[in-house]
């Protein structure tokens, strides 16, 4: 059993907010303003692929088989919803001048990429965690001082995605598919359940 339900509705929400915000994007937040705006549709990819990785934790919080068609099933449902977390993303391309649909893409990808490597290392009520400190740090220590540039490592606030950018994104979401596909997904409150037995 997964969390389907929570990963729709959030795909949808996402869709919505993705044809409201397309023309839309970001310069400055507080004190730090960007060497050039960020478009919003580059950060709604954050929630897409952490939405995407919702939608793979286990909710059965029994040991069941794990023969190796649903290790295979596991790994189409993964690729699917990722695909779902793309689509709900793009809404808003049609109304965004400057942005690329290889970049929300390869976006999509590297924070799915993210999220389902944390769910695969048993911490699935903190999917969101990594993918924002990464956020973070990329908006605000990503570029060089007075250049029009971002560092390679953030490469989720570029406008525009190379091949070689679209090629590496896909490698990592096929790294952490795999991740989980030969490693089955914690359910939710399974990093309270380890503590609490560490605490014994």
């Amino acid at each position: 059993m997964h969390s389907a339900t929570t990963a729709a509705t959030t795909l949808a929400l996402i869709a919505v907010l993705s044809l409201l915000l397309g023309p839309a994007s970001i310069s400055r937040i507080g004190a730090f303003s960007f060497p050039v705006p960020i478009a919003a549709l580059l950060l709604l990819p954050m929630f897409g692929g952490w939405a995407s990785a919702i939608a793979c934790r286990n909710n059965v919080g029994i040991p069941l088989p794990d023969p190796p068609v649903v290790k295979a099933m596991r790994a189409c449902w993964s690729s699917a919803w990722v695909l779902a977390a793309i689509a709900a993303t793009s809404v808003g391309l049609a109304t965004s001048a400057d942005l690329t649909s290889a970049a929300v893409v390869r976006n999509v990808l590297i924070y799915h990429a993210i999220a389902l490597a944390t769910l695969s290392l048993g911490y699935p009520d903190l999917l969101w965690l990594p993918c924002i400190v990464y956020s973070i740090s990329c908006m605000l220590f990503g570029y060089p001082p007075h250049e029009p540039r971002y560092y390679w490592w953030a490469i989720v606030m570029d406008s525009q995605a190379s091949t070689g950018q679209l090629v590496a994104a896909g490698i990592l979401a096929a790294a952490a598919t795999a991740l989980i596909t030969v490693r089955r997904p914690a359910g939710p409150g399974a990093w309270a359940v380890r503590r609490a037995r560490r605490a014994r």
